[in-house]
């Protein structure tokens, strides 16, 4: 039995805490992206999208998780609960929400989240979230999670992928289906409007952009805002906050997805879009990266100091993360010289992810940016040390050292002074690429727990990293 306190939490993809325990305390659980098994009294329970589990205080649970689940976490003291509520909820554990009903919840979840430094204030918000989830309980439904209509899935890439479609007309004729037929089916199916659809496109599509412009304003517009006040409005109902008062001015940028229900319309599940091999998820060999990689480098990144004022930034001059994606056929040109298969892999890869806004998203929590080539290609470098020696996702703290070795190295040899910005941002796009499908793959592998997965995956990494950057992860002296 261990000890858990009242909380609301957000447990994201890739986290490796085994859960197989019992606590005196009542926990639901609501599922936003992933899918997973539940293992408690005597049963096994499949959960997904929309799932919300109810986990009985002193009994025990174990969970398997995908290496992308992603779920809220509510505790709340037995105590605070009538034995009339834990007898309804109890007696049923796994339901299934309705889209409207799960965007609620995840909506009430976030916004108490936020309240946890005020403490009557954030207790009197799990009571109400735990009364609300156990209304829902009651009309929910047993089964495993649709996956929702082509047409819903369709808008969702199309809002995603062109910021120029605003109306609902222009999106449901990109579909071939009229507009009063998708603005009946995205409530039915989402539990939101086009409207807020589009303008939770928005958010994310600025949260993307902020990083690197670090101008509210700016990033608003860019991102497809008609102007603050529409943005201000906008994010403060979503969000629950102002603005500046989520970001904490211009320092920190909080990793936050903001459509955690809806965009489970664009992952797909194993069984449809199959599983990338491990191979083709390390082993991408992009010329553009490695060709900036001469003889000399190695011994030049061993020596530098990993000090932040041994070297200045190296300028990406990304203004608009979203476009380097003109760099996408490029890159599959560069494996296709190489490797056709791989380079199949990776066409369909870029069809089926947003690859800069995966990399802006699960990326972000180290907080490095866009701004600095140095901090791209040694978070990618990183990434690939950790695979080669199969240990865990690094902290900021580990990664930055590394990425001043890098910048000094660079520096040091001169070796972007000549080159052009579309070479620049190439490079950047190229690197991160390859950390996106680096994490991808430290993030399966954890969830796999083989050992066996873990050595094919730290052998491939390792004669990567020999191939290109010229160091071996093994014997280097670059200490992590």
């Amino acid at each position: 039995m261990i000890a858990v306190h009242p909380e609301i939490r957000r447990t994201g993809a890739g986290v490796t805490i085994a859960v197989d325990h019992a606590h005196l305390e009542c926990e639901f659980n609501l599922v936003l992206f992933g899918s997973g098994v539940y293992h408690f009294d005597d049963k096994a329970f499949d959960i997904g999208p929309g799932s919300l589990i109810w986990l009985a205080p002193g009994k025990r649970h174990r969970l398997e998780r995908s290496a992308d689940l992603d779920m809220w976490v509510a505790t709340i003291s037995d105590g605070a609960l009538d034995n009339s509520f834990l007898s309804d909820v109890l007696s049923r554990p796994h339901r299934t929400l309705s889209a409207e009903d799960a965007v609620a919840l995840d909506r009430l979840l976030r916004h108490v989240s936020q309240d946890a430094a005020e403490p009557r204030l954030y207790n009197a918000g799990i009571y109400y979230a735990f009364r609300t989830a156990w209304r829902m309980t009651m009309m929910g439904v047993e089964g495993r999670f649709k996956r929702p209509h082509s047409a819903v899935i369709k808008i969702v890439e199309i809002l995603s992928a062109d910021p120029s479609v605003t109306t609902l007309g222009v999106a449901a004729e990109r579909c071939g289906l009229s507009a009063d037929y998708v603005g009946h089916l995205l409530p039915q199916q989402l539990g939101v409007s086009f409207k807020e659809l589009l303008n939770r496109t928005r958010l994310n599509r600025f949260f993307s952009i902020y990083p690197t412009s670090r101008n509210i304003l700016t990033a608003a517009l860019d991102a497809g805002f008609g102007s603050y006040t529409q943005f201000y409005r906008v994010f403060c109902d979503i969000v629950g906050q102002p603005p500046r008062a989520w970001l904490g001015g211009d320092s920190h940028v909080p990793p936050l997805d903001l459509m955690p229900f809806s965009t489970i319309v664009t992952r797909k599940t194993d069984s449809e879009d199959g599983v990338y091999p491990f191979s083709f998820m390390v082993s991408q060999d992009f010329t553009s990266l490695r060709r900036w990689f001469g003889s000399t480098f190695p011994t030049c990144l061993e020596r530098a100091l990993g000090e932040e004022s041994a070297a200045p930034p190296i300028a990406t001059g990304i203004c608009n993360l979203s476009d380097l994606r003109r760099f996408e056929e490029d890159l599959v040109d560069e494996v296709s010289a190489s490797n056709s298969e791989n380079a199949l892999m990776l066409a369909d890869f870029f069809r089926r992810q947003n690859v800069l806004a995966t990399y802006a998203q699960s990326h972000g929590q180290w907080q490095l940016g866009t701004s600095d080539l140095a901090m791209i290609v040694g978070l990618d470098f990183v990434l690939g040390l950790m695979l080669a020696r199969s240990r865990p996702l690094p902290s900021r703290e580990q990664i930055l050292p590394i990425c001043y070795r890098f910048r000094e190295a660079f520096c040091n040899l001169n070796t972007f002074a000549n080159a052009t910005s579309d070479e620049v941002q190439r490079t950047s796009m190229a690197a991160i690429v390859s950390s996106v499908l680096k994490l991808h793959a430290l993030r399966a592998a954890m969830a796999r727990e083989s050992r066996s997965t873990f050595e094919q995956i730290a052998a491939c990494s390792r004669s990567v990293m020999l191939a290109t950057v010229g160091i071996d992860p093994l014997s280097t002296a670059i200490e992590i």
